[in-house]
């Protein structure tokens, strides 16, 4: 796998670089998007998998989609059209009808989308209507990799390469950009800013003199991934001495997640750990990685030049403070949500239902902290408002099944405990940031599902 772990860091490099020279550039960017689409539609029809993980190193890498101009979209395209293409030449088709087994909730949840969509339309939420419901198209790439994962015995293994590829990558870039920001190297905020900003790949906030929050949406696999690292080494009673590389992977991802300022991300993670140390009844795996994050952070925040070994203090304070801005913001928007949802709690408003409230953010200083939005930080009131109550409920009997049938599969026990822990921190995250609802949150529960079929039970 590591020849393949080089080839796939590669790929992402150029794209990288293709993404910093024509952010400037639309109409070679969109050109370059259309090319490379293509390319993944001629993979997807001979080898899907690999198509997948073409597919799935952009989400991982890319947060918003914006790389390269309307790339998630093209890809998205051209993944399913070269799914179909195979789906048709090797007759998996006639086997879709069985995918239905333990599914068929799915269908409530389209029924609902649909309905949602058209609640927005007859209330006239025009103007954010269909941004807000084009995040629930991601959901068309259900099938299609329940389908790959049921006919590829190696789908989990020809998945790892990729996976660990952009995790590392995302991973280092994050170091990097959290060094460059804390150490004062001016000379390079702006064109790097700006590409930062212009691909929607993060937000680059300034928290103290010497430190900046650097978060990257794509962030939210990290937890996912740490929380499989960790499972492995409670549950697998795999040697700590003889996988180093997978104690510092685990830390990377660690520090990542710290370096990313994210208090949802946080008691996700904090809340998922418990649950595998409550299972396991071991502790020391989690203190060890726990120890390497620390050692990464600190070594970035000391590095020359002008260091200041203060600056992890002074970044966690800062983020625990109740007076922080995004804290106070996100404070302020609860109540009125709160009413938002008193008008229509059965029914719902519909998709780019939207409600108006005073921020604390800088950023919105010259609209004195005005803010209309139809994306509310706090996840599951965004379900209840926009779907009704059974936004809720809904989307928890879609959680608990894909729980349920993740534990009942022939996977070993540490990847279903992680699947399950994972869940658990996606219901906690979502309290404060809305990833269920986000295209991110929703491909990481498709590709559960891709695991549950992937397993012998599920296939046979």
């Amino acid at each position: 796998m590591k020849k393949e772990f080089w080839w796939w860091m590669l790929g992402i490099l150029a794209l990288e670089v293709l993404s910093l020279f024509f952010m400037s550039s639309k109409d070679t960017g969109f050109f370059i998007s259309m090319i490379l689409s293509v390319v993944l539609f001629f993979v997807t029809v001979h080898r899907p998998v690999l198509g997948l993980g073409i597919l799935g190193v952009e989400y991982l890498i890319g947060s918003f989609g914006h790389l390269l101009p309307a790339l998630r979209f093209w890809f998205f395209i051209a993944f399913i059209l070269g799914w179909f293409v195979w789906a048709i030449k090797n007759t998996t088709w006639k086997n879709w009808n069985g995918y239905l087994s333990g599914r068929k909730k799915y269908f409530v949840l389209a029924v609902l989308c649909i309905y949602t969509f058209l609640m927005g339309w007859f209330r006239q939420n025009g103007e954010f209507l269909f941004v807000d419901a084009n995040a629930w198209m991601v959901w068309f790439l259900l099938l299609p990799i329940i389908d790959i994962a049921a006919h590829h015995s190696k789908y989990v293994n020809r998945l790892m390469a990729p996976v660990l590829a952009g995790l590392v990558w995302l991973g280092m870039k994050t170091a990097v950009t959290f060094y460059l920001f804390s150490h004062q190297l001016s000379h390079l905020h702006g064109w790097f800013y700006v590409w930062i900003r212009d691909t929607r790949i993060g937000e680059i906030t300034k928290i103290t003199d010497h430190a900046y929050r650097i978060f990257f949406q794509s962030h939210i696999y990290f937890i996912v991934a740490l929380l499989f690292v960790l499972s492995y080494f409670l549950l697998h009673r795999s040697s700590i001495r003889t996988n180093k590389g997978l104690v510092w992977f685990g830390s990377l991802l660690g520090a990542t997640t710290f370096i990313s300022l994210s208090r949802s991300l946080w008691l996700g993670l904090g809340a998922a750990i418990l649950l595998l140390v409550a299972w396991s009844r071991r502790l020391v795996p989690v203190i060890l990685v726990g120890v390497g994050s620390f050692i990464i952070v600190f070594a970035l925040t000391i590095l020359p030049p002008e260091s200041d070994p203060r600056a992890m203090i002074d970044m966690v304070h800062a983020r625990s403070s109740s007076a922080e801005p995004a804290a106070l913001s996100r404070w302020q928007l609860l109540p009125i949500l709160w009413e938002k949802i008193k008008e229509r709690p059965i029914v719902g408003s519909g998709f780019g239902a939207t409600v108006s409230y005073k921020s604390f953010d800088p950023r919105f200083a010259s609209t004195g902290g005005q803010v209309t939005t139809y994306a509310f930080e706090w996840g599951w009131m965004d379900l209840w408002i926009k779907f009704g109550i059974a936004g809720i409920v809904t989307m928890l009997w879609l959680l608990i099944s894909l729980g349920y049938r993740l534990w009942r599969s022939t996977h070993p026990e540490w990847i279903r405990v992680a699947g399950i822990a994972s869940i658990a921190a996606f219901i906690v995250i979502h309290m404060f940031t809305p990833y269920l609802n986000h295209p991110l949150g929703i491909f990481a529960l498709i590709l559960g599902e891709g695991l549950i079929m992937s397993s012998k039970n599920e296939r046979n």
